[in-house]
């Protein structure tokens, strides 16, 4: 695997560990602490999570969430997993 793509792993990683804390109701400060990074950083991934979320479960297709708010296809499917992970956990529904 390519440095980039274990960084880009990385990344997805964290967001994911970031929004999980979030939708457990631990303060950002407290995420930050855990994850080793800026209140600000948290806030932003935070942000762009409920953005997401909130056209996902209006039934906006992913092209245009992408398009809506200027990210990458691939980030806003990240999100999209995040939420459809997070309801099944919320649901107890197995996979």
């Amino acid at each position: 695997m390519s440095s980039i793509l274990k960084y880009l792993e990385g990344i997805k990683e964290l967001v994911r560990r970031i929004i999980q804390q979030f939708v457990r109701n631990i303060p950002t400060p407290e995420i930050a602490r855990r994850t080793c990074h800026s209140e600000e950083a948290c806030d932003r991934y935070i942000k762009d999570f409920k953005k997401v979320q909130k056209l996902f479960n209006d039934g906006i297709p992913v092209e245009n969430i992408a398009s809506e708010l200027e990210m990458s296809k691939a980030l806003v499917r990240e999100y999209m997993a995040i939420v459809e992970e997070m309801t099944k956990e919320w649901t107890g529904e197995k996979e």
